[in-house]
């Protein structure tokens, strides 16, 4: 997990995730279990 990974609260990654969603820095794909995390290429 993340949030293992970096020593941080899980509540600390989901607002940061949740941060970079607003700014459609990111974006989620896939299924709840599955899916992901990408980031947007403002290029296309």
């Amino acid at each position: 997990m993340v949030a293992e990974g970096l020593g941080k609260p899980f509540r600390t990654i989901d607002k940061h995730i949740h941060t970079l969603l607003d700014l459609h820095l990111v974006e989620r794909r896939g299924s709840k279990k599955a899916g992901g995390y990408y980031t947007i290429n403002p290029m296309k």
